[in-house]
């Protein structure tokens, strides 16, 4: 297996990257705002800041409602996803004089009891008292009663324990049980091969918009059967999202939105009602063949048509039944709605990215991708492909997963919340600084570059090369407080091509990279060797094809197999899954 963490970096910019495949321009960095529908970002309050998402229709709806103002919802510029996303500054104006008549706390009350994903920019101080994140052990002790971030997965037929770091040492003496295999059931006979890994595997996708699809794409992209169920008539409301679109002959937008397409590789679409008796009776009967069902409602909702992990998993005991949702199936805010960047805000890790403040455009600042969203995704996936095995492996029923973005959101930060429980201290935002100087971002001559100087080695080869560019160009001192060193490297980089000093940069061994344009990463010759962008025949648009980002994951001499993103509907008349003998019904 071989996966690149350069192949991941493309891969996880997901819909933004697919803007760019299908529009051809570069998507312009947007602050704190949504890539979504709009009102997604952060807003003033009388005292603090808030980060409101209610970019779909059903939020904007209940966001002019909550603040009494009705006819903003008739409003013609910004009557649906597409007119608000063009007006942006109009409806900037319109809101943000009356939002910050809010206290804070008033207005986060008054949304949150209004149905509106929002949330307050939580420090990690706010996060170690925030009610949702204790209820659900995302900071946990470890057998040595130190604090530790908890994983973010919830299987319940392996309660998690949190054994101490390993200690240094050798290897004499120590406990190797861990090495012993499983006894497993028989494995299909030799002349029964599969040609990819989850071949036979059927998957049931319920989700929406981003983090579920995305989860369900990961199955399809190693082999699995996954079917689409959508709304008839406008489907997924990935589908709306977004400015860019693939076009038809005619030039009119079509629901093949990049939204829809970075999420939805490798699967087949029907089409379902899922508040009709009918379309849950073909639901319930889908879940009774499936191995995972895959789903993002809000805790609760689907008991409402029985189609819950509880009726399911009685229908179908192997059922694999994935609940995706923004905080989890219990804790004080399980009801929530919520999406990506309202994660980042509560998760703490819009509080320390950014600049400082003081600094000019210092302050909290969200990811230009939805990372929170594919992140949950990829936890989803792996959730749902360990209990697979565990069903294999221990011949056990299947059970009910609990991922969520905030536990996501939480435990990504890795050691940077864990320097947090360890000394209480909030880390500082840094811009563009992941180290000690002089790690950082340099201009160039024709445009920016990053360095990582990790280790001494990096640093000694540093000094080499800034003593050549002082040869060459005396520095002087326009940055207070920089070390000399990187007074020397910022003066000696502006007066240099990107390339020579790229090309010098890896002769000396120092990790380096020019800061790419989506024109550059995909005319860059590692992303075209290693094949992370491919074209395939659609019948949407007028040119017949479109182009998509394909898996980070290569198994074997190449990525998996790679089949267009459906149209809606497009499979309904096969009705359901394929028919298989695979291991999915071992």
């Amino acid at each position: 297996m071989d996966v690149a963490m350069f192949d991941v970096a493309v891969a996880m910019q997901s819909h933004v990257v697919q803007n760019y495949l299908v529009a051809g321009r570069q998507p312009q960095r947007r602050g704190n705002a949504g890539n979504g529908g709009h009102p997604a970002q952060t807003f003033d309050c009388a005292d603090g800041v808030i980060y409101i998402s209610a970019g779909t229709d059903q939020h904007y709806a209940k966001l002019c409602e909550a603040l009494g103002r009705p006819e903003m919802i008739h409003d013609a510029r910004f009557a649906n996803v597409l007119a608000r996303d063009r007006n942006r500054a109009e409806i900037d104006a319109v809101l943000g004089p009356i939002l910050r008549t809010f206290a804070r706390k008033a207005l986060m009350d008054l949304l949150v009891k209004a149905g509106v994903p929002c949330s307050v920019i939580n420090t990690y101080a706010d996060l170690a008292t925030d009610p949702q994140v204790r209820a659900r052990a995302l900071v946990n002790q470890d057998e040595n009663e130190l604090p530790c971030v908890a994983s973010p997965l919830r299987l319940p037929r392996s309660p998690l324990t949190y054994p101490a770091p390993p200690q240094p040492g050798g290897a004499d003496g120590q406990d190797h049980s861990w090495l012993r295999p499983r006894r497993l059931p028989p494995r299909p006979a030799p002349s029964v091969r599969t040609a990819q890994p989850l071949e036979g595997i059927k998957v049931l996708d319920l989700g929406r918009v981003l983090a579920a699809p995305w989860a369900s794409q990961v199955l399809g992209d190693l082999g699995a059967d996954v079917l689409k169920v959508e709304r008839p008539g406008r489907g997924d409301d990935a589908r709306l999202y977004g400015p860019d679109a693939l076009t038809d002959a005619t030039g009119a937008r079509t629901l093949e939105s990049a939204f829809h397409l970075c999420a939805n590789r490798n699967k087949r679409s029907i089409l379902v009602d899922l508040a009709s008796a009918e379309g849950q009776a073909r639901v319930r009967s889908l879940a009774a063949e499936a191995d995972v069902l895959i789903e993002n409602f809000i805790a609760g909702n689907l008991a409402r048509f029985d189609l819950d992990a509880a009726s399911l998993t009685t229908l179908n005991p192997r059922l694999i039944y994935v609940s995706l949702t923004g905080y989890g199936q219990f804790g004080p805010y399980a009801g929530r709605p919520g999406y990506d960047a309202v994660f980042q805000a509560q998760g703490g890790l819009m509080a320390m990215t950014g600049r400082p403040d003081g600094e000019p455009g210092g302050g909290p600042l969200k990811t230009g991708p939805s990372l929170m969203d594919v992140s949950t995704g990829q936890f989803a996936a792996l959730a749902a492909v360990a209990a697979l095995h565990q069903r294999f492996a221990d011949a056990a029923p299947g059970q009910h997963v609990d991922v969520a973005l905030l536990d996501v959101a939480v435990a990504m930060q890795a050691g940077s919340l864990q320097a947090y429980l360890e000394t209480g201290v909030q880390p500082p935002r840094r811009g563009n600084r992941v180290g000690p100087s002089p790690t950082d971002l340099y201009q160039c001559l024709d445009g920016p570059i990053f360095l990582s100087a990790s280790r001494p080695r990096h640093l000694d080869a540093l000094t080499i090369l800034g003593e050549e560019l002082a040869g060459e160009h005396p520095a002087s001192d326009d940055h207070p407080g920089a070390s000399p060193l990187e007074t020397a490297l910022r003066h000696g980089f502006r007066r240099l091509p990107r390339a020579r000093l790229l090309e010098r940069l890896v002769a000396l061994g120092v990790p380096s990279a020019a800061v790419n344009s989506y024109e550059e990463v995909m005319a860059d010759p590692q992303v075209c060797a290693r094949n992370l962008v491919q074209s395939l025949p659609h019948p949407a648009t007028a040119g017949g094809s479109v182009r998509i980002l394909a898996s980070p994951i290569r198994l074997g001499d190449g990525r998996p197999p790679l089949q267009r993103p459906p149209m809606l509907g497009e499979h309904e008349a096969a009705g359901g899954f394929r028919t298989s003998t695979g291991p999915g019904r071992a």
